[in-house]
């Protein structure tokens, strides 16, 4: 009982604080908006802000227990508004106030509703997580000229309309839009920096405190003080209310100047979904509990939605305050957000006729926290893991929001971010590993004699293992490099593979490239093997009527394997069993008594061992050809080693006496003979000098294919 009753006043409490705070950020981006663009309608601009709170707070009541989040108008939207709200009032003609006022309403009713509908179609489509996926430094940018855009505007509440330097500083001006601003920008420094927590709505107050002060102890005292541009009375005289809009304002609507700013608008909505994925993001990570962002988007849509048709701003969930809300009242339940939603209402339905008592410097104090705090979490503390690029890229979206629109910026940030991207990845190694056929072979296991003979002729074969993505600038780092390695061989390179199978795709001027790297390699007397050739180079061949390849492989293995064959063939007639090994077997049957290996005739598909049976010794091919084979997917055996005549075969259990890593099989007729591990035993105790030379063959044949692998792993 005791716990609940120390519940309910805590979760009130926070109720509380979230409800003020949306109700002074609400008034604030009132003024943002209307201050200068026109000044007679902020009491029009309560209730564009004060209606869309509203819809969005009961929106928060009914979905509390799904996803517990305090909802409020968004500074992102509001900046943006206020930029096409100063561009009207600069348009040519020069327009009246009344007509100001309509373009600013319609521009918040199609803004509001676009991203309402944007929203729904979003999360309708369980598309959430895919929207997410926009350059950052394109959203850096954006939030973090939204961030400058607060702060100037923030300012621009205490001063002249074009101020010059005089009136900028001077000490009075200077002091009104200077200090609280500084306040601001050390408590986002101290918490960022240092972990010093500072309570914002405490110092809100003690902003509000100090400027009361100030004017009582002014000449005059607090009734000069409240005409003196220290308070709101200025922009908001004493007994002001919400004001309803009417149609009346929609009479001489200029329609050309409301279209020039729609792609703007429309623009907003896209952003929109954006911060408010941000934000979800940044509340499933303070929360520790996971965000359905498709059903959070939708319930977004709903209400702004219903916004846009009441004329109200944009308005969605709120990570900070809703990380506030949860801290004052872990576990609170339903209570909260229906006390802040009421606070609000309070505030917005019986609080405005007296806003001209609050401190100017109180709404430049919250601007500029919001736009302090933005560009700390979204450029200051991002610069360590930015690229040069990505920081040219902030900057010019920055500058081109600033002078031009957020349209634009958006456009060439995002061309600039491909752009970028396109270099860094171009960067990127092409490929996965070079090497040569002394260090990489096929999987064929053949005899120690035919192995000296590719060790040999092994550096006549180039080998590149491709990856990623090709594209020009990939390509022709690749064509530059590959020319370089055939100028330096030290031998005649007689064929080059270009492995494709990691690659993921190619672009037009890629494909020529790659075929221009074809005639070169055959200009410098070698063959091109291709294997897994991508779609794109097959089309090329067949609409040039050109074959790019002189040898085309499905996998590189066999390409390997067909020039492992081509290379013995012409040295030596075939494969034939090792006479090193052969010789030793026959001397230790002829010297050992008792130690036999016989000979064994396997017809095709007869198993020679299965993966899994214990050890008992090793084979050697003597004719035919053996292979090995794993299980694959869907339970179809994988072939991963084939044995050709000298071949020796499971020797590793020898020395491990581990089961059957494979299946051996016979792919064809042929014969094998037996090394058995009761032979070996034996002869380690008659004649060890003869056991001991038989594995130093093995052992031999083992570091010879370990010394490859290891060649090749450091070729990568």
């Amino acid at each position: 009982m005791r716990d609940g009753a120390t519940h309910i006043p805590k979760t009130i409490l926070a109720g509380l604080i979230a409800g003020v705070l949306v109700s002074f950020y609400a008034i604030s981006f009132s003024f943002l908006i209307f201050a200068h663009a026109a000044p007679g309608a902020i009491p029009i601009g309560f209730w564009i802000n004060f209606s869309g709170q509203t819809v969005a707070a009961v929106i928060a009541v009914v979905a509390w227990h799904k996803s517990n989040m305090i909802w409020q108008a968004q500074s992102i939207v509001v900046v943006t508004l206020a930029g096409i709200a100063a561009r009207y009032a600069a348009s040519e003609p020069a327009l009246s106030e009344a007509q100001i006022t309509a373009l600013i309403l319609a521009a918040v009713m199609l803004a509001t509703a676009a991203t309402g509908l944007v929203m729904l179609i979003v999360g309708w489509t369980q598309s959430a997580r895919f929207v997410k996926n926009v350059p950052f430094p394109v959203v850096s940018g954006f939030l973090t000229a939204t961030g400058v855009l607060l702060l100037i505007n923030a300012a621009g509440l205490v001063l002249p309309r074009h101020p010059g330097w005089a009136e900028l500083l001077a000490p009075e001006t200077l002091a009104r839009w200077s200090l609280p601003t500084l306040l601001a920008g050390a408590i986002v420094v101290l918490r960022a920096y240092r972990g010093i927590e500072i309570s914002v709505p405490l110092a809100a107050a003690a902003v509000a405190g100090v400027t009361y002060l100030v004017g009582a102890f002014s000449d005059g005292g607090l009734p000069a003080a409240l005409h003196s541009g220290m308070f709101l009375q200025s922009q908001v005289p004493l007994g002001t209310r919400i004001s309803l809009p009417s149609l009346d304002l929609f009479e001489a609507f200029p329609l050309a100047v409301f279209l020039r700013e729609v792609p703007n608008l429309l623009v907003v909505a896209v952003l929109s979904l954006l911060g408010m994925l941000l934000n979800l993001s940044a509340a499933e990570l303070s929360s520790r509990r996971t965000v359905d962002l498709d059903a959070e988007v939708r319930r977004a849509g709903l209400s702004n939605l219903l916004a846009g048709m009441t004329g109200g701003i944009v308005a969605y969930q709120s990570a900070t305050l809703s990380f506030l809300s949860r801290e004052l009242a872990p576990n609170a339940g339903r209570l909260l957000p229906i006390t802040a939603g009421l606070t609000a209402v309070a505030i917005g339905a019986f609080g405005v006729p007296y806003l001209a008592y609050v401190p100017a410097a109180l709404i430049v104090f919250l601007l500029s926290y919001l736009g302090f705090g933005l560009l700390q979490r979204w450029f200051v503390s991002e610069l360590p893991r930015l690229t040069s690029g990505d920081i040219i890229t902030i900057v010019v979206i920055v500058a081109i929001t600033l002078l031009h629109s957020l349209l634009l910026a958006v456009i060439v940030g995002v061309a600039l971010a491909a752009l970028n991207f396109t270099i860094s990845y171009s960067r990127l190694p092409i490929f996965r590993s070079r090497s040569t056929g002394e260090i990489k072979r096929s999987t064929t296991e053949r005899s120690a004699e035919a192995e000296k003979i590719l060790d040999q002729t092994g550096k006549a074969t180039l080998i590149y293992e491709l990856q990623g993505y090709l594209f020009f600038g990939t390509v022709t780092r690749m064509y530059k490099e590959v020319r370089q390695d055939l100028e330096q061989s030290e031998v005649g390179i007689r064929h080059v593979i270009l492995d494709f199978r990691r690659v993921l795709g190619t672009e037009v001027s890629a494909t020529l490239m790659v075929v221009r790297l074809a005639r070169s390699i055959r200009e410098n007397g070698a063959k091109l093997i291709v294997t897994a050739l991508p779609e794109a180079l097959t089309r090329e061949q067949e609409l040039g009527g050109e074959d790019i390849a002189d040898h085309s492989f499905a996998t590189l293995n066999e390409a390997l394997t067909w020039v492992e064959d081509l290379m013995l063939g012409e040295v030596q007639p075939g494969d034939r069993p090792d006479e090193t090994i052969g010789t030793l077997l026959d001397r230790i049957e002829r010297d050992v008594p008792g130690v036999s290996f016989p000979t064994t005739d396997l017809a095709a598909g007869t198993d020679v061992f299965r993966a899994g049976d214990a050890p008992d010794g090793f084979v050697c091919v003597e004719t035919g050809r053996l292979v090995a084979l794993t299980a694959g997917r869907a339970g179809r055996d994988v072939q991963i080693a084939s044995y050709l005549p000298g071949a020796i075969v499971g020797e590793m259990a020898v020395f491990t006496g581990a089961g059957r890593s494979a299946t051996v099989r016979a792919r064809t007729d042929a014969v094998v003979r037996r090394v058995p591990q009761a032979a070996l035993d034996t002869l380690r105790r008659e004649r060890p000098d003869m056991a001991a030379e038989l594995l130093s063959i093995l052992g031999k044949r083992m570091a010879a294919r370990l010394s490859r692998t290891t060649a090749q792993l450091y070729s990568q």
